[in-house]
């Protein structure tokens, strides 16, 4: 396929997603769409059961199937790369295209609101869930995750790199709001009807399992998740040790009530994980700190040596060459101006480039000495790595910084996506 023939196709199955989107807000809400949720029943009771768990089970497999690392390996063995992300987009948009045709409406009543204070709170929880979910995907990179922005890289003949991991707006609340979105949309109606409590049921069932196998894969794309996820809530944002129950709470309605206002270009700028309002303190202590070790030979006269080979990953970069200090490692103790290790790439035809420090504290020791205070530098908040992991070390913190290379997804993320372990002879890891 040609590079405008990917982007055509990219194109495309955005237009379809976005269609379907606005059919499934008048589909769940019973608004304009000729065929809706709670339209009049066609066929008998346990036929459309089938019909309706049938369908939602398509969809379910389809959703969760399509999204696994391993599918998305045998699909790009027959598209392009580019087009992976809008093959699922399209797929998803087919399945849910089959449910409203084919959806089969049960009838019956749980309850119907009268009042019309009641009405307006229900209507508005659920035009409130449907715009979080769209504010959501614009918060994690809209087209990004709608594949639009891979297919327009790929027309430009720019090589794709992936997102960093990134909690903007309500993500420092809860894990998922996207999720409580689709909750809101889904159970907030006036009127309950068997069919629509079908469909809340199952779907929100469907979501809570979802969670489970994408935060696995979150995990391993992202190894700093599993702090993110030891530190906040799933969907539900209750006040945790670590702050003032008052404080959580007025932050938490706050922002919800808030992210129904915020202009779409400002919430589509998202800000780094844990990205300091003094950033570049830190970038310059790093330097000064290393600007020696540009010669290896200076680093290992100071007790660094090599350690793990060259760490690459699958699709993300690499981390390269860690030249580790393990008397400062042991120490316990963090100092901007002492990295635990130096970072270096490989250079093709021999030697090194210096690109930046790592800062590391095991956990155990860490967390006993500072309970309930993550490590930090100059506001620099570190990312938690949980055993097992690749390195074969116990639970540790970390602090990437690219102080000698510039990293287009952040300077203190873990992974640089232009560093390469091409040049090294030795053991990649």
């Amino acid at each position: 396929m040609s590079r405008l023939t990917v982007f055509a196709y990219g194109v495309m199955a955005y237009a379809v997603f976005f269609v379907t989107y606005l059919y499934a807000a008048g589909f769940v809400g019973n608004l304009v769409v000729p065929k809706s949720l709670d339209s009049a029943p066609t066929a008998p009771l346990g036929m459309a059961l089938l019909i309706d768990l049938g369908l939602l089970s398509i969809f379910a497999i389809q959703h969760s199937v399509m999204a696994r690392p391993w599918f998305k390996r045998v699909l790009t063995r027959v598209v392009p790369r580019a087009a992976e992300r809008s093959t699922y987009t399209l797929a998803s948009s087919l399945a849910l295209i089959l449910l409203f045709w084919q959806w089969s409406p049960l009838g019956g009543v749980i309850w119907d609101v009268q009042d019309p204070t009641g009405r307006a709170l229900l209507y508005g929880g659920f035009a409130f869930g449907f715009l979080l979910v769209l504010v959501t995907t614009f918060l994690i990179n809209h087209f990004d995750l709608f594949g639009l922005r891979q297919v327009w890289l790929y027309l430009l003949g720019r090589e794709y790199q992936p997102l960093t991991f990134v909690t903007p707006g309500p993500y420092r609340l809860v894990r998922h709001p996207l999720y409580v979105g689709w909750l809101f949309a889904f159970w907030s109606t006036p009127t309950m009807t068997l069919t629509h409590l079908l469909f809340a049921v199952v779907t929100t069932a469907y979501i809570l399992v979802a969670i489970r196998f994408e935060e696995r894969d979150l995990i391993d794309a992202h190894p700093e998740y599993a702090e993110y996820k030891r530190r906040v809530p799933m969907m539900i944002p209750i006040p945790t040790k670590r702050a003032s129950a008052t404080v959580r709470t007025a932050s938490t309605i706050g922002a919800f009530v808030l992210i129904c206002s915020w202009p779409l270009h400002t919430l589509a700028q998202g800000h780094s994980h844990g990205k300091p309002s003094n950033s570049s303190a830190l970038l310059q202590a790093v330097r000064e700190a290393t600007e020696r070790f540009k010669d290896v030979t200076v680093a290992e006269s100071e007790d660094y040596h090599l350690m793990f080979g060259c760490v690459t990953g699958s699709d993300t970069g690499a981390m390269g060459l860690h030249y580790v200090n393990l008397p400062l490692v042991l120490d316990g103790e963090l100092d901007p101006t002492h990295p635990e290790i130096v970072l270096y790439e490989p250079v093709k035809g021999g030697g090194l480039r210096i690109t930046g420090a790592d800062f590391l504290v095991f956990a155990d020791a860490w967390d006993a000495a500072h309970p309930g205070e993550p490590p930090q530098l100059l506001g620099q908040l570190f990312h938690r790595f949980e055993a097992p992991n690749r390195f074969g070390l116990p639970n540790f913190y970390t602090l990437h910084v690219w102080a000698w290379k510039d990293s287009p997804t952040g300077t203190f993320v873990n992974w640089h996506s232009n560093v390469s372990c091409d040049g090294f002879d030795g053991a990649q890891q």
